[in-house]
């Protein structure tokens, strides 16, 4: 598999399933937020 043929793949599994990475963003942000947060403080 080429690397130009492997971005293609990755583009429109994202246009397929956009809806599933758009879940994910809240999720993301939580985890980043309540669990790397407090790391701040720490260092």
């Amino acid at each position: 598999m080429t690397h130009g043929n492997r971005r293609t793949k990755i583009k429109k599994d994202f246009k397929k399933n956009w809806f599933v990475y758009l879940l994910a963003v809240p999720v993301l942000a939580w985890y980043i937020i309540f669990c790397y947060g407090p790391m701040w403080g720490i260092m």
